[in-house]
């Protein structure tokens, strides 16, 4: 549900500013969307992923597959964009995770990012 994504972003929100990390794809004066949670670090991805797998959280890269890569773009066209896509991931944010499962997200963000 929604109420239930809003709670989600509530307590990410809260554990990330107290982390290294930041909010990527947000604007104060835009409501949000709340299809995904993402923010953005300078720890590589694969130890991101190794360390929130320990504690069996998936994080995703934000940007799998730039469209500019995949029409063959080069990419020094595309530096801030290659630059950020290296950097944000994607944290769980589906309307079912349930209270402890929060927790533990929000445990990972403070001891990880």
């Amino acid at each position: 549900s929604i109420e239930n994504r809003k709670k989600i972003t509530f307590y990410y929100d809260q554990a990330v500013a107290d982390s290294g990390a930041f909010l990527v794809d947000r604007h104060e004066d835009q409501e949000l969307i709340l299809t995904r949670y993402m923010v953005a670090t300078n720890t590589p991805f694969d130890e991101l992923n190794r360390l929130f797998y320990r504690y069996k959280i998936a994080v995703e890269r934000a940007f799998p597959n730039p469209v500019y890569k995949i029409m063959g773009l080069d990419v020094e066209h595309y530096q801030n964009f290659e630059t950020l896509s290296r950097k944000a991931i994607l944290l769980p944010f589906y309307p079912k995770l349930d209270k402890k499962g929060i927790e533990t997200v929000v445990k990972c963000i403070k001891a990880i990012l």
